[in-house]
């Protein structure tokens, strides 16, 4: 999710910025980006959410995971639940889908 919103930040609307490793290092330190601090910090939500929950309680996926290799992120899904579930991944809701969400 960060990742996420770092590129819609500097890339999308600001076409440059400093790397995601070097973002990621200031975010995790508390200091405040000019660009990011506007709409509020995202990590500020998952450090409250990950001091009620267990680590164990959490599955981490990423978008970019999912269009790139969506079985795999099934498999990963069906381990961490501990049951296997019908269905592709891979066709499910694409954007050629007549069936998209919408």
């Amino acid at each position: 999710r960060e990742l996420s919103w770092y590129n819609h930040k500097y890339f999308y609307a600001h076409g440059t910025g400093p790397t995601f490793e070097r973002h990621s290092e200031l975010v995790l330190k508390g200091i405040p980006d000019i660009h990011m601090t506007s709409l509020g910090r995202y990590v500020d939500h998952l450090k409250k959410f990950a001091s009620l929950v267990s680590r164990d309680n959490i599955l981490v996926l990423s978008y970019d995971e999912l269009k790139k290799d969506p079985e795999k992120v099934q498999w990963r899904i069906q381990q961490y639940l501990g049951r296997e579930f019908p269905g592709a991944l891979a066709t499910l809701n694409t954007h050629d889908d007549p069936n998209k969400l919408r």
